[in-house]
């Protein structure tokens, strides 16, 4: 009924406009031929009649005029808008794709003599080349032929999904894996926070650090002096517009959430109770002004500075950092936050063969072998690096993550227009689908940006 009302609103609505132009127009024309009689000489009439025009002085005519336009009435209306009313609210679940959209990059066979274990695993070690570390040592691992003590094979499953992607899966339990490796620990305790059994398996499986990448001369501009640089000197000169800075979301990437956080605790001075107090996200707001560059993930960073070199400052791990050819020379890398350690746990009410599976898996990483093509592959970085503050609560953490996106345009207007695809191709469930991403996406638009959609016709 509702949905009647408002076509019938909006089809009197253009009765009115069409109703009102053409009220404008006819007065236009009478107008024009009203003043063009007060100027012409007489002569024949434009219907062949032979009659001659009246001819009427200008004060004649503007009587004439105002006679005839007695009545008519236009207003303008103002174009309506048409609020999307959705019932109930939407999850993160219901945000996700189908996990098949990450795929198992190590996929042994299931069969009753052996136990497959899933693993969750940072897309920097379940890649391939050299960001596949954890890709090879579950391969060698499974075919080691390690037991459990009921004696089938142990083995390992390895889905490669980036770190915040995985620990949405887990909160929102749309897909639980038996186990899970992040980045960071951050992720872990976010997903405590929401209420997913963690139990830790090691709390490092190849070690790691997030840092900032700097070209030399910004580098050493920003030392002027002093022993090493610091999260708080960066963040001053970008807030002066000395420097450009780009990072990665931290609602994807490890090293985008331990950059928000390490900014967050630095305004805060490690007062984890201030780190989300209005003055910190005043400052952490001007400190996005200067940020011209938000990447999803920290492959996708590496690619975008490969191509394009205008940043003068970015965030990666050292891992990707030391595997990038294109920076092996003229940049340095400065730590910070808190240590990419990959730690696994295990997720969930793991049933208790498939968490000796893990164990013994977490065992074999560790083994020298494993060790050695991790540091070949740029792990292990021999620079020792604790983290300068505390790790924050895993409800801090997740409260961080609304204030970026709460402050992330730092009150920047955002105008966006979305084509859309609607030719034979998009029948059935491609349109389905489409329409249904539209309306869950629309939730999380901020009612302060504007937005278009077009839908096109392609043939």
């Amino acid at each position: 009924m509702a949905a009647s009302k408002q076509k019938l609103e909006e089809g009197t609505m253009i009765s009115r406009r069409v109703a009102a132009m053409r009220c404008w127009m006819g007065f236009l024309f009478l107008g024009a031929a009203l003043v063009a009689g007060c100027s012409e000489p007489p002569g024949p009439s434009r219907d062949g009649a032979g009659k001659q025009t009246k001819i009427m002085s200008y004060p004649e005519a503007e009587k004439n005029l105002a006679a005839l336009r007695a009545g008519i009435y236009a207003a303008e209306i103002p174009v309506g808008q048409v609020e999307l009313i959705t019932t109930g609210t939407t999850s993160i679940e219901d945000t996700l794709p189908d996990i098949a959209t990450f795929p198992l990059v190590v996929d042994p066979v299931v069969d009753g003599q052996s136990v497959v274990a899933e693993i969750f695993a940072s897309t920097e070690k379940s890649g391939s080349g050299t960001d596949g570390w954890m890709v090879e040592v579950a391969q060698r691992f499974n075919e080691s032929n390690r037991r459990i003590s009921s004696g089938k094979f142990a083995r390992i499953a390895v889905r490669k999904i980036a770190s915040g992607t995985a620990y949405e899966f887990i909160a929102s339990r749309k897909y639980v894996p038996d186990a899970f490796s992040p980045s960071n620990d951050l992720w872990v305790e976010m997903a405590r926070a929401q209420g997913a059994r963690i139990t830790p398996i090691t709390d490092r499986l190849a070690g790691n650090i997030a840092g900032l990448v700097m070209k030399t001369h910004v580098a050493d501009r920003l030392k002027a002096g002093k022993a090493e640089i610091s999260v708080a000197d960066l963040v001053n000169a970008a807030i002066q517009g000395k420097v450009v800075v780009g990072y990665t979301n931290p609602f994807a990437s490890s090293t985008g959430l331990n950059f928000l956080v390490t900014v967050l605790q630095t305004f805060a001075k490690g007062e984890e109770a201030v780190m989300l107090t209005p003055e910190v996200a005043s400052a952490f707001e001007n400190f996005q002004k200067s940020v011209p560059f938000v990447a999803l993930t920290t492959m996708q960073m590496r690619d975008s500075v490969e191509k394009d070199r205008s940043l003068e400052a970015f965030v990666l791990e050292y891992q990707t950092f030391v595997q990038t050819p294109s920076l092996r020379s003229g940049y340095v890398f400065v730590p910070f936050g808190y240590r990419h350690d990959n730690p696994l746990c295990a997720v969930g009410q793991v049933k208790p063969e498939k968490n000796e599976a893990l164990e013994l898996f977490a065992k074999f990483a560790q083994e020298t072998q494993a060790q050695k093509l991790a540091t070949d592959y740029g792990f292990n970085p021999k620079m020792d690096w604790a983290a300068p503050f505390k790790l924050p609560s895993g409800k801090g953490l997740i409260e961080a993550q609304k204030l970026w996106k709460q402050k992330k345009d730092a009150g920047r207007p955002i105008a966006a227009l979305f084509l859309a695809d609607v030719s034979g191709s998009m029948r059935g469930t491609k349109i389905q689908q489409l329409r249904q991403a539209l309306i869950e996406g629309g939730r999380f638009i901020s009612p302060q940006n504007a937005n278009g959609f077009c839908a096109v016709l392609f043939q």
